[in-house]
């Protein structure tokens, strides 16, 4: 047999809102820097029965739920990308101002129920010519459970998430993903960042913490999960009107901060924050390199412990590790800004 040359595959990675209902697919119109992983969670029942003379074995099986589960490699957060996935746990209908910069808006009231927008999620890959396409998917219905933004010491702010979707489908029509333009895409540098601690919503944004923070991370769980309902159009996740819980909304902020040699250092004020157990008003505001590009989080949080006693030595210097997690004051809770290029979710 005479030997075959093959080709690399490349692949690209796709969302497309779905503005007709939750789980009719959309077209791929916005691709993504990041590798998405689609995971299947659909499940096959094969219970043993007896078949002849005492001997039970599976004789039979039947399909019992569909669906699947994604996650967002951590890569360069971007904030043309981060709407899609605040879209998708946030806020559904997010609030768009202004032009170049586009300002988005997507607030929280954790006591008010969450309503998402959904996506379809598109995993495309390139035959060696570089035009056609294979082994295409894509899952409808999506939503995001949990994402994380890491500022690290040094280096750029990253990007995570996670979520589940209907189950995969196979595509070789429409699958445009790697032909999509990424856009300019602005990174934002751990050393421009800008934390601000505060006690109310109203004077959030007013007190910016000074040369005291190494590190911090935000978790955003949006609570929900997928609920498997009967049909009879094939079953599974999405494929009803009802599809979806949000239960157990939250986030949690964790700081690496100095301690210093005084008694009014961010230690010292946080430890005094815990033992009250007093609201906290933080503000993450994380410039691109462009600087009127931007990814801005507003919340209000509690340290999560009584007492702060995490302490370790960095190199012969003594940081101390404060974490935080969700409140609410009634009303106000959780906020993203986000000034990008893009003015719609769509297109």
């Amino acid at each position: 047999m005479a030997n075959k040359r093959m080709g690399t595959a490349q692949a690209a990675y796709a969302l497309g809102q779905e503005t007709v209902a939750p789980g009719t697919a959309a077209a791929a119109d916005r691709r993504l820097s990041s590798e998405i992983t689609i995971t299947p969670t659909s499940t096959v029942e094969r219970p043993a029965m007896q078949r002849g003379w005492g001997i039970r074995t599976p004789a039979s099986e039947v399909v019992t739920s569909r669906g699947s589960t994604w996650s967002l490699a951590d890569g360069p957060l971007l904030n043309d990308d981060i709407i899609h996935f605040l879209a998708m746990s946030v806020a559904g209908s997010m609030t768009v101002a202004g032009s170049n910069p586009n300002v988005w808006t997507a607030a929280r009231n954790i006591l008010v129920p969450l309503v998402p927008d959904t996506y379809t999620i598109w995993r495309s890959l390139s035959a060696a010519d570089g035009t056609s396409f294979y082994q295409g998917v894509k899952c409808a219905h999506a939503a995001t459970d949990s994402w994380t933004i890491t500022i690290p010491s040094q280096g750029v702010c990253t990007f995570s998430a996670s979520g589940f979707a209907q189950e995969p489908v196979d595509t070789t029509t429409d699958a445009t993903a790697l032909g999509l333009a990424t856009g300019t895409r602005y990174l934002a540098a751990s050393q421009d960042a800008v934390i601000y601690m505060d006690t109310s919503w109203a004077a959030v944004g007013s007190t910016k913490i000074g040369g005291e923070v190494l590190s911090a991370s935000l978790t955003y769980n949006s609570g929900l999960t997928p609920l498997y309902t009967m049909t009879d159009d094939g079953g599974g996740f999405g494929y009803s009107d009802i599809s979806y819980n949000a239960a157990d909304n939250g986030w949690e902020f964790e700081m690496t901060a100095l301690v210093e040699d005084a008694d009014a250092d961010l230690f010292a004020t946080c430890r005094t924050a815990a033992s009250a157990q007093s609201l906290l008003a933080f503000r993450v505001k994380l410039p691109t390199t462009l600087a009127s590009r931007y990814v801005q989080i507003s919340f209000l949080a509690r340290i999560t412990d009584a007492w702060i006693d995490d302490i370790s030595d960095d190199n012969g210097t003594q940081v101390v590790n404060i974490k935080c997690q969700e409140t609410t004051d009634g009303t106000d809770a959780f906020e993203v800004v986000v000034a990008n290029d893009q003015a719609a979710q769509t297109g």
